[in-house]
């Protein structure tokens, strides 16, 4: 789970701004630090860089039952933040229920419009963690016949992203 600050945002009421932030991306957020941020979660002009310190601070400190709790929050106040579904949807698949894979996926692809554009190779892998889920429990949860389906999306979104990748990786523009 990685996280990249955005541009410096003054929140409201915090001290010290660019301390926290190296604090959080450490762990060592005060806990006074730490309540400054939540109430800044409720001011909607500062609640997103506040949100990302958060999650900066419980990453660091391995966290996850926390960086969940927040995640979760986060993707629900900034759906268009396609890195934070995609590390909350595999944090899930290794920590939670199929079930709990299938239905964060099912809203994290809802909400692709916001985040994803073309040929992202993270709607492919959120596709692949679903399908796993959908077929590892697919009597428990009732899915049967979506787990055909939720393959071939799978295989469709993994053909479309390949070439996007070996571009990426090759570093080149593409033609």
């Amino acid at each position: 789970m990685f996280f990249a600050l955005l541009v410096p945002v003054a929140l409201a009421g915090c001290p010290e701004v660019e301390t926290m932030r190296a604090a959080a991306e450490g762990g060592w957020l005060l806990d006074d630090q730490r309540a400054c941020l939540h109430r800044a979660l409720k001011r909607r002009r500062t609640m997103e860089e506040a949100s990302r310190l958060l999650l900066a601070d419980a990453t660091a400190r391995s966290d996850t039952w926390v960086w969940s709790s927040l995640a979760r929050d986060h993707v629900e106040r900034v759906p268009e933040d396609g890195d934070v579904w995609l590390d909350l949807v595999m944090e899930t698949h290794r920590h939670g229920t199929p079930r709990e894979v299938v239905l964060l996926t099912n809203r994290a692809l809802d909400a692709r419009g916001d985040w994803a554009t073309g040929d992202d190779p993270r709607v492919a892998t959120m596709m692949r963690l679903r399908t796993y889920a959908a077929l590892h429990a697919r009597e428990q949860i009732g899915l049967g016949d979506d787990v055909v389906r939720y393959a071939r999306e799978w295989l469709e979104a993994a053909q479309d992203t390949a070439p996007a990748v070996a571009w990426e990786l090759a570093q080149l523009e593409r033609p």
